[in-house]
């Protein structure tokens, strides 16, 4: 973890960390991936995105993990986001983002002056784009979500990443993204294996988000690959973003506190230098 960086912000300060293993618990992957968008809601087509998404779900089902997923026409905006902040979302709902363990969002993002939005395949409600002021994520708020993965340009962008103590209001404990633009192709398909693989036996998740999404500038364009965990404490924060796994998970808390980990020095496509 030398070439990592961490940062800290805090909001309070309160108890402690409980963990537990997944014997005897029902976990679910759930994805949504977009390729083409309708002309409501323009945007680039990409092949690979559902590719990618469905990798890293169907890897976890290979190690026991029900899956769900939710693609193209399917990804709309009340899909993704919670109803007490949007009269007509339904994430809690058994057809919602947020009724399964763990879940990953494959879209084009961008960000406004509060945050990461990503585009939707169809316009509901006039709106094309579920944003960080739509979404709380995680038990405390009806759902069920602990991992929340961004395949998604600037959906962790280093200005932007206090947005996500809103959606982190839900319970989530652990949200990644990319400071500025990532890629889509097959070049990145089996990185999103490798990443459940190496959640699973010698990395937390955070750490293999991280290591297995960075792409050093002399072997391409460079992508810059950041995870944020939170927790009731400072401490608490810390040890989910350094040894929480998909296999050995903690309890639900208040999320007070938020950590963040990065690649020091990483500049993207469209993006800054994150600090070293």
């Amino acid at each position: 973890m030398d070439w990592r960086s961490r940062i800290s912000y805090t909001c309070a300060l309160t108890a402690g960390l409980l963990t537990y293993s997944n014997i005897g618990y029902s976990y679910q992957a759930r994805s949504s991936a977009v390729t083409e968008w309708t002309a409501a809601c323009p945007g680039d087509a990409r092949g690979y995105w559902d590719t990618m998404c469905a990798t890293w779900r169907t890897e976890l089902g290979r190690k026991g993990w029900t899956q769900w997923w939710a693609n193209y026409d399917l990804v709309i905006t009340p899909r993704y986001a919670d109803p007490s902040l949007i009269s007509w979302g339904y994430d809690n709902s058994p057809s919602g983002f947020d009724a399964g363990t763990a879940a990953i969002l494959c879209t084009h993002g961008g960000y406004d002056y509060i945050g990461w939005w990503g585009l939707m395949q169809n316009e509901v409600e006039n709106d094309c784009g579920i944003s960080v002021t739509q979404m709380e994520m995680g038990k405390l708020s009806g759902g069920s979500t602990r991992f929340l993965h961004l395949s998604s340009c600037n959906s962790m962008r280093w200005d932007y990443t206090n947005a996500w103590f809103g959606p982190a209001k839900g319970g989530v404990h652990i949200i990644t993204g990319f400071h500025g633009i990532m890629y889509i192709g097959s070049a990145y398909v089996n990185e999103y294996k490798t990443m459940v693989d190496d959640s699973y036996t010698s990395a937390s998740i955070a750490d293999s988000w991280v290591d297995n999404m960075y792409h050093d500038p002399a072997l391409g364009p460079t992508i810059c690959p950041i995870s944020m965990a939170f927790g009731q404490t400072e401490a608490a924060a810390k040890s989910r973003l350094s040894s929480e796994r998909y296999n050995t998970q903690t309890a639900d808390t208040a999320n007070n506190f938020g950590v963040l980990q990065w690649v020091g020095g990483c500049t993207p496509d469209d993006g800054g230098t994150l600090p070293k």
